[in-house]
Formats: C-alpha cells, sequence, structure tokens
C-alpha cells in the first residue's frame, strides 16, 4: 500500500514537473493527489471488510488516543524532512530551482519506496516474535537478520549511487542534468531512513509513540534550521537541504535506535556470543 502511494507520488511529481512544467506545484499537487487518492481507497477497503462500525469501546478509544496522538506531530516531522524543504528552496533560493531538486528527490525515492516494502513486509512477523516473549537466542537472530538486510540495503544504495549517472541521461532531458547530485545524495539520506525503519519497530510495539514523536520531531527542526545556516551563512544551493537530510537523518537513526534499545533491548553488539545455556 505504501510503497503504491509512494511510487503514485513519484511517477505524478515527475510528471508535473517535467512534462507540464509546474515546479513546485506540481509537486505539491502530485502530493495531494497521491495522498487523498490512497486514503479514498484505505476507506473503501475498510467498509467492505467491515472495519468501519460505529461503536465506540472507552478501552480502544483510550489506547488509540495514547499511541496516535503522538503520531501526528512524528507524521509532521518526516513530512519537514522529506517534503517540507521545497517551501526553504522557494524562499530562500528560488521557484526554478525547486523543479530541479524535485526531479532529482522523485528519483531517489526509488529507494525509499524499497525499504518501506521490506519493511511493510517484515515487521509483522517481528511484532509476532516479539509477542511470544522470545529467549536471547531468538533475539539475537532477529538481530542478525537485521544487520544482514542493512548491509543489503547499503550495498542496493552504494550500486544507486555509483550507477545513477550512467541512466541519467537516458531518463531525464538536458534540463535537468544537473539534478544528478541531488539524487545521489539522497540516496544516501534514504540509506539513513532504511536504517531507523529497521529499529524504530521496537517503539512501536512498546507504544512509546510520544519520545519518538519528539526525536522526529527535533531532528525536523534540526534539518530546517542547518539547510538555513547552510544557504545564507555558507552560501550554498539547494544542495544544502541533501547534505542537511543525510546529517539529520543520521542523527535520528542513531537516537531512534538508542531509544529503542531502551524501551526493548536487543543484544545489537553481543549477537555473535553463545547462546548456550541463555534465556
Amino acid at each position: 500500500y505504501q510503497a503504491g502511494q509512494t511510487l503514485l507520488f513519484a511517477v505524478l511529481s515527475l510528471f508535473t514537473v517535467i512534462a507540464l512544467e509546474m515546479n513546485w506545484v506540481g509537486h505539491l499537487t502530485a502530493m495531494v493527489v497521491a495522498g487523498v487518492g490512497f486514503g479514498l481507497i484505505s476507506i473503501f477497503f475498510l467498509y467492505k471488510r467491515g472495519y468501519l462500525k460505529l461503536r465506540l469501546r472507552k478501552l480502544y478509544v483510550k489506547d488509540f488516543l495514547m499511541f496516535g496522538v503522538p503520531m501526528v506531530p512524528h507524521q509532521l516531522g518526516g513530512w519537514l524532512r522529506t517534503q517540507g524543504d521545497k517551501l526553504l528552496i522557494v524562499s530562500f533560493i528560488g521557484g526554478a530551482a525547486t523543479g530541479t531538486f524535485s526531479v532529482g528527490q522523485q528519483l531517489a525515492l526509488v529507494m525509499l519506496i524499497l525499504t518501506t516494502s521490506i519493511n511493510k513486509a517484515l515487521y509483522p512477523s517481528l511484532f509476532q516474535i516479539l509477542s511470544s516473549q522470545p529467549d536471547m537466542a531468538q533475539k539475537r537472530e532477529v538481530v542478525k537478520k537485521s544487520y544482514k538486510i542493512a548491509l543489503g540495503i547499503t550495498l542496493v544504495g552504494a550500486l544507486g549511487f555509483i550507477l545513477t549517472p550512467f541512466f541519467y541521461p537516458y531518463l531525464l532531458g538536458e534540463r535537468f542534468q544537473s539534478a544528478l547530485s541531488i539524487t545521489q545524495l539522497i540516496i544516501v539520506a534514504m540509506v539513513f531512513e532504511a536504517f531507523y525503519y529497521i529499529v524504530v519497530n521496537y517503539i512501536f510495539y512498546s507504544k512509546q509513540t510520544r519520545i519518538l514523536a519528539k526525536i522526529t520531531l527535533s531532528m525536523a527542526m534540526v534539518h530546517i534550521l542547518l539547510s538555513i545556516i547552510l544557504i545564507t551563512v555558507f552560501g550554498f544551493d539547494y544542495h544544502a537541504i541533501a547534505y542537511s537530510m543525510i546529517f539529520s537523518g543520521f542523527i535520528q537513526f542513531l537516537l531512534v535506535w538508542w531509544f529503542s534499545n531502551h524501551v526493548y533491548p536487543m543484544p545489537w553488539f553481543t549477537f555473535y556470543k553463545n547462546t548456550i545455556n541463555e534465556s
């Protein structure tokens, strides 16, 4: 579902920005169309499967509010880091640069489609393992698989970074060739985003979304502030946004990793030890 929404968003963004030359308006239009469209599809399937019922239970409402309300600033923080940067470019650099940046960003979102797809496929099995009160041996197996996934994503990101210059001229016209470096930089940022996905599910399982929201929203503020400083003080162009995205993404990953291990300890640094007689 999320991979489909991201793919539709990327395709519509490229079409509106490149073919229709709508710049940031096209990017915003693609975001609205993809979000509203998939929202309506979700409501339809929820209704068809009988999940939409006007029956409130106090326990469920309380649980929903405790888990769901902090997700609002959490989602806002994610949006500010990945999409709100267009406002910075328009304000400090100019509307013309927004189109070039958006094109470079959308091509890099192939990495995001890959990582979100992997996350959506694996987190149900992770939740099942965590709910079964796993022993230390099982936890170490989970950690080993997590590191293997992280290594695989790193390799894919490295290949994408290296190979992008070879196919870029065939995908885009001469006008957007300057977006190549943006695509490469955001691929690096998406690798750290993938690492974040690997560790954040322990926080969701523990229902500690309040602290998670503080971390992600704080990192969004850091991203915006650093971008402004790089542009206004050091004279960077829109590449400042990509550099800031890499930095804030890396710090966010480290903070979420630390907090996830605090709420649900895992043997991230002892997974290689002997598991005999341990539980």
